[in-house]
């Protein structure tokens, strides 16, 4: 692995991967490309070393602040729960230093964010945070004369030339992802003008914070301009017919007043939704979180008929055994994201009682 790194080159058996197919969950039409998943399963030995220099990137970008701090994801202590958290964070502070205010999100869609990494503006990312020679140019050769085959359904392709982008299941995709962008979270971090961005690997949101919806979507717009920028520069593609817009407002007299102001982009009219869906939680307008609630029951309930159908009476599992599947199975459906949702219902207990059911 030393004598890898210290030259700069990988054996060309750790550039070749083998790429399977998933389908993603509830597409209406799966005779659709974007209806699936393609994720690189590649030669062990290769992901030791892409581990191991992974690792390295990471240490070094933690010890040098070398990513926004509104970046989360593949960092240690930045889970999907601190970006759920940073967003509760920024709505009940805007709602406690003005109360009144609107707080307005827009999540942005990245056509093929991995798939459409260019390698040439990656590099020249990572030279400019200063990272060394060397490291660069083993990244230049792990992303160089890659070839994969595509499989699924018994059916294997020829070996496939790959031009760009980063395999999605390599260990070093998430960071390096990161860092490609990096620039695109560091514009939109500006909390004295009442916008942030709020990045999850490959997922932006736009927040803004101001007296009314009308106003928050005009910066929203002028936002997504910087963003428009940046894809340009960088050869992305976004997709606003997949973007989701949400007003944030204890003020239930203007809530539907606020629910009428939307976003335009191009030719797609984006309409504020009264749920979104972000990292696996479930936002209502006034962040009760009885959508996040109702949708963990259903699931759960759903789990536990099943567990129910292999612990019967007379057969199946013991109970122990079962009281481990219980906890290892249907809890975490019902507690995720409990460390933000359940401070704030503290006073509100009878909205946990579907969960308290199951």
């Amino acid at each position: 692995m030393s004598r890898a790194f210290a030259h700069g080159e990988l054996p060309s058996s750790y550039k070749e991967s083998i790429t399977i197919v998933l389908r993603k969950e509830g597409k209406k039409d799966y005779s659709l490309p974007g209806s699936y998943r393609p994720i690189s399963l590649e030669n062990a030995l290769a992901k030791v070393v892409e581990k191991a220099l992974a690792n390295r990137i990471t240490d070094a970008a933690e010890e040098h602040n070398l990513l926004p701090w509104n970046q989360m994801g593949a960092r240690r202590d930045r889970s999907t729960l601190s970006a759920i958290g940073l967003l509760n964070t920024c709505v009940e502070t805007a709602w406690s230093a003005r109360p009144g205010s609107v707080v307005s999100m827009l999540s942005l869609d990245l056509t093929g964010a991995f798939d459409n990494v260019s390698h040439e503006k990656l590099l020249a990312v990572l030279k400019r945070k200063g990272f060394p020679d060397w490291l660069v140019t083993m990244i230049a050769c792990f992303l160089q004369e890659r070839r994969t085959r595509i499989a699924y359904t018994g059916h294997e392709s020829d070996w496939i030339s790959v031009q760009s982008g980063i395999p999605q299941g390599s260990p070093l995709s998430p960071i390096l992802f990161l860092f490609y962008i990096s620039e695109l979270l560091e514009s939109l971090s500006d909390p004295q003008e009442g916008l942030i961005g709020l990045g999850f690997i490959d997922d932006t949101n736009l927040i803004t914070w101001s007296a009314s919806a009308e106003q928050n979507c005009r910066r929203l717009t002028e936002a997504h301009q910087l963003c428009e920028r940046w894809a340009e520069r960088h050869g992305a593609k976004f997709a606003p017919e997949k973007y989701q817009l949400i007003h944030f407002t204890r003020n239930r007299r203007t809530a539907r007043e606020n629910l009428a102001n939307s976003i335009t982009i191009g030719e797609h009219r984006i309409d504020s939704k009264a749920t979104v869906k972000l990292l696996g939680v479930w936002l209502d307008p006034g962040m009760t979180w009885k959508e996040h609630i109702a949708q963990a029951a259903r699931k759960g309930q759903s789990a536990s008929r099943s567990l129910a159908r292999l612990a019967t009476a007379t057969w199946g599992p013991t109970t122990r055994v079962t009281s481990q599947l219980y906890s290892a199975t249907i809890r975490p459906i019902l507690l995720y994201g409990s460390q933000e949702w359940s401070t704030r219902l503290l006073d509100k207990k009878h909205i946990l009682t579907p969960l308290e059911t199951i």
